[in-house]
């Protein structure tokens, strides 16, 4: 016969087995929520271009269109990559230490006849020494960094693969299906819930798209920039270095400055001074001033009227605590709060408007008593003396 288990109990032992099971998966996703969180970024951010894809194509199922879509950013995405690692084996490998240091004493040859004039007991040779190997070190330090990384990603290209395999897969699922998952997603939300809800999923997708489409929009725009100047002052591998000033644009602490300063410490190390003063002056103003001071905050104060400091700390603290990460979780972070800020500030101030005004409820309720008292007073009265028939009839 079978036992009877009472209400409470029941819901007890089901809330202990729901709660294993969410510990047992949470354990095993653990290692790819990485992969998740970049899934969600890229649908979220591909969106759009999905989006105007079924406009141009008339492409009505959504498979179709995602699949297309994610299969140019992986075409673009494997090309430059493929281009990048390309020239950093070429140059690795190429490279030359004793022409550097011929042209830096070549280049301090002037510096030292300046400094031998004014401290009297210089010696050249051991300067030019002593910088020529401060300099070497720093490039040696450099290469270190660029062969260790490449010699990591070598030995890890399986775990890799497999979890961009993952990525590309729940993004074109998240892609495919994003309008089912809200709609599903809403229907679970009580009825008198949804007005503030849609609100608020309202507010979060402009500040999202302030924070990741503009701030990715004006990236890109950096590095395109950057590759046609590098292209018009002859600067080799110009894709290249445009692709990198994108990728270190995401970085709000770095800059492109990262990348234009170097090579313009290169060209005038070689002695063409130049094109270094060129590249530094069209890096500042085109790469760095216009685009991250003037293009991105008039884009987001107009977007999502977000302020820069706001841009700053989403962009900056997550960084520095969780690592590359934070690039995604800061600024999604900040702005589910700011969505709910400005959620919460709408509805207060539409209950205040809605609510009647203290002055206005006396009159109101004077009004009442005025209109009670005239309709008694307007009453007919009743007759005695009809009534006094209507009874004998």
């Amino acid at each position: 016969m079978a036992r009877n288990i009472n209400q409470p109990a029941f819901i007890l032992i089901s809330g202990i087995v729901a709660l294993t099971a969410i510990l047992i998966v949470s354990h095993l996703t653990w290692v790819f929520v990485d992969v998740i969180i970049l899934s969600l970024f890229f649908a979220y951010i591909l969106y759009p271009l999905d989006k105007t894809l079924r406009k141009i194509t008339k492409i009505k199922n959504r498979n179709i269109s995602a699949f297309l879509t994610l299969a140019i950013v992986v075409l673009l995405f494997v090309t430059v990559f493929i281009n990048i690692l390309r020239v950093l084996f070429t140059e690795l490998s190429g490279l030359d230490l004793a022409t550097i240091e011929e042209s830096i004493n070549a280049l301090m040859e002037p510096c030292y006849d300046l400094i031998e004039s004014l401290i009297p007991y210089f010696n050249q040779e051991d300067l030019g020494e002593d910088l020529s190997n401060l300099i070497i070190s720093v490039v040696w330090f450099v290469v270190d960094i660029v062969t260790t990384g490449l010699m990591n990603f070598a030995s890890n290209i399986g775990i890799i693969t497999m979890k961009c395999a993952i990525m590309v897969f729940l993004s074109f699922y998240l892609l495919a299906d994003s309008d089912k998952i809200l709609k599903n997603y809403t229907e679970l939300i009580p009825a008198n819930r949804i007005v503030t809800v849609n609100k608020f999923l309202f507010n979060l997708d402009n500040i999202y798209h302030s924070l990741f489409h503009v701030f990715l929009f004006v990236c890109l725009l950096g590095g395109f920039i950057g590759a046609i100047g590098f292209f018009l002052i002859g600067v080799p591998y110009p894709v290249m270095w445009g692709s990198i000033i994108a990728i270190f644009s995401l970085l709000p602490i770095v800059g492109p400055a990262t990348v234009y300063v170097p090579i313009a410490l290169y060209y005038l190390v070689t002695g063409e001074w130049q094109i270094a003063v060129i590249i530094v002056i069209y890096g500042q103003v085109f790469m760095d001033i216009i685009p991250g001071n003037v293009i991105r905050p008039k884009l987001m104060m107009t977007s999502g009227q977000i302020h820069p400091i706001i841009t700053l700390l989403a962009f900056s603290t997550a960084l520095f605590v969780i690592g590359p990460m934070g690039i995604i979780i800061g600024p999604a972070a900040y702005g589910f709060l700011l969505a709910f800020y400005r959620t919460f500030v709408e509805i207060e101030s539409k209950t205040q408007l809605d609510l009647p005004n203290e002055k206005e409820t006396e009159e109101e309720e004077e009004e009442e008593e005025t209109d009670e008292i005239v309709e008694r007073e307007e009453l007919p009265k009743a007759d005695d003396g009809q009534d006094e028939t209507d009874i004998r009839n």
